[in-house]
C-alpha cells in the first residue's frame, strides 16, 4: 500500500520518495514483512525508518564499551 504526503516515513518524505509498506494481509503472505517500508529495507539509512516498530540500538549497549583483551599468545606447533 502507497503512503502519501505526512503518512510517509521521514527519509521519504526528505528525499520526496514513494513510500511503500505492507498490508495487513500482505503481512500474512510474507515471511518477514517487518513495519518499515520498502525503501528503508532494501537499503537502509542511517536511523532506520521511522515507521518501523523495531527499538533503536542503544549506544550504550554497543561492544565499544567493553574493555580489549590482550591478543592471544600464538603457540608453535608440535
Amino acid at each position: 500500500m502507497q503512503l502519501f504526503g505526512e503518512e510517509r516515513c521521514i527519509h521519504c518524505q526528505r528525499m520526496d520518495y514513494e513510500c511503500w509498506v505492507f498490508t495487513v494481509k500482505g503481512r500474512l503472505q510474507v515471511a518477514n514483512p517487518g513495519s518499515a517500508c520498502t525503501r528503508c529495507r532494501t537499503s537502509p539509512g542511517a536511523d532506520g525508518c521511522s515507521l518501523s516498530n523495531r527499538r533503536p540500538r542503544l549506544i550504550s549497549n554497543n561492544n565499544n564499551n567493553r574493555p580489549r583483551l590482550p591478543p592471544w599468545a600464538l603457540l608453535p606447533k608440535g
